[in-house]
């Protein structure tokens, strides 16, 4: 075997590997939630979740809390197919919170921990920032322990 021929060999074995996990981590599923938190001291929040007939998960003096979705098992794609339906239906609300200049960040956490949920990043596509971007809507990362 000439030394050329060794050389595309390395290669294609450092190569398929690195394409099989890459596919690999692709196609794996994530422990994914997403939580609207919005904030004010004057806001009237019992009167603004009745007005869009929010079914929030908890309503303090001056914040509440939304869950948008709590998934098991969520790839990247469907990931990225439930932050647009998030911005598509509660669109009225994020416009609204924007006019009133309210403080409303969307938290998403990823349980982290065990091989299971292992997740190498989390990516948001530009057009779910800017979408986002364009209602002031700040972006937080959690990262929640897993269980053994």
């Amino acid at each position: 075997m000439a030394i050329s021929d060794l050389r595309v060999a390395i290669i294609i074995m450092l190569i398929i590997p690195h394409l099989s996990f890459r596919r690999y981590i692709q196609e794996r599923k994530y422990m994914i939630s997403a939580i609207l938190r919005v904030s004010d001291e004057k806001l009237d929040f019992n009167k603004f979740i009745k007005k869009h007939d929010l079914d929030t998960d908890a309503v303090y003096e001056n914040r509440f809390n939304l869950c948008l979705f709590d998934e098991d098992k969520l790839s990247r794609e469907q990931f990225h197919d439930y932050m647009a339906e998030i911005i598509a239906e509660y669109g009225d609300v994020f416009e609204e919170l924007r006019e009133l200049k309210i403080n409303s960040q969307i938290d998403i956490g990823v349980t982290v921990g065990s091989d299971d949920q292992f997740m190498c990043s989390i990516v948001l596509p530009n057009e779910i920032i800017k979408e986002l971007s364009k209602y002031n809507i700040e972006i937080a990362f959690s990262a929640y322990p897993a269980s053994d």
